[in-house]
């Protein structure tokens, strides 16, 4: 996903694809641009929340509005509007604090 703002959607049930969940939005009236459901790697199941890029990034309060406590396969799902970070441009002087701590003897 780019840096466009975007919703970010917990509660998400297990047994909830990309594509349903796509349909399911889309049914509520607004495009989607991209979606990630964010899966654990050993098991391959969902941890409940994914990313959702929408078509108009205009529409992200109104979408955060109409779908947050809706209901999903039985579920309540809630949903925020997330910004993407930039992280500062840092200048690297090759110079590192020590940070351990000094043994006791």
């Amino acid at each position: 996903m780019n840096s466009k703002p975007r919703l970010l959607i917990s509660e998400v049930p297990v047994i909830c694809s990309e594509d349903h969940l796509t349909q399911w939005i889309e049914a509520k009236g607004y495009d989607v641009e991209s979606i990630v459901l964010i899966r654990d790697l050993v098991s391959g199941t969902s941890p409940s929340f994914a990313h959702v890029q929408l078509k108009d990034s205009l529409l992200l309060d109104h979408a955060v509005r109409v779908l947050n406590g809706q209901t999903l396969y039985g579920r309540e799902i809630q949903v925020r509007r997330i910004e993407s970070r930039t992280r500062p441009a840092t200048q690297h002087t090759g110079k590192h604090k020590d940070v351990r701590k000094a043994s006791v003897p």
